[in-house]
């Protein structure tokens, strides 16, 4: 993955389907409205891992986009806090 986020251009609107996604599936965390912090491709640059900020430092909403299809494959709740926190506690 590389960071493309000051050179990518958005292939389709992700906000319709960003404000779809259920409150629950937030984890109490919510959005800075319309902003992407980071844009990770893949090697073969077939996807973006477009990355909505949350009002919590380090928790984004990636949301994955297939380039060729020009469809959004999901998402994903980005913790930090909680990953480091699991990884310095073991």
């Amino acid at each position: 993955m590389r960071n493309v986020t000051d050179m990518a251009n958005p292939l389709l609107d992700i906000w319709p389907y960003v404000h779809a996604i259920p409150s629950a599936q937030m984890g109490g965390h919510e959005l800075w409205d319309k902003f992407v912090e980071f844009i990770y491709r893949s090697g073969n640059d077939r996807y973006d891992l477009v990355h909505v900020c949350t009002q919590t430092p380090n928790v984004f909403l990636v949301i994955v986009v297939d380039r060729r299809h020009v469809v959004i494959h999901g998402h994903r709740l980005l913790d930090f806090n909680e990953l480091y926190s699991e990884v310095s506690t073991q």
